[in-house]
């Protein structure tokens, strides 16, 4: 009697999952230029420390870029889970346009 009460709640849960349909995502738009990601390996208890100090010297830096039109975008973020052994502070850049090697 068990084995059809798991049958019946799983022909139920397909049936109800094929009924659902997702809506296609709308919002992309492409853009234009490209990111460039630098992962940092930052100690946990110096993290607030670090970013301090890429207020007072990194920040300033790319408000000059973004003024100057190189990037138009930048962030900082701080990983959560920095137990993967990589690296938990993320300096992101947006450029615009790129160099252009000319021959």
């Amino acid at each position: 009697m068990r084995t059809f009460a798991v049958l019946g709640a799983c022909a139920l849960f397909l049936a109800g999952a094929g009924a659902a349909s997702a809506e296609q995502w709308v919002d992309y738009a492409p853009q234009k230029g490209v990111w460039s990601v630098t992962t940092v390996k930052v100690d946990p208890n110096k993290i607030d420390d670090y970013l301090v100090g890429l207020k007072a010297g990194w920040v300033p830096g790319e408000e000059l870029a973004k003024k100057h039109g190189d990037i138009d975008n930048y962030f900082v973020m701080v990983k959560v889970n920095a137990a993967d052994g990589q690296g938990n502070v993320l300096l992101g850049e947006h450029y615009v346009k790129l160099c252009q090697v000319r021959s």
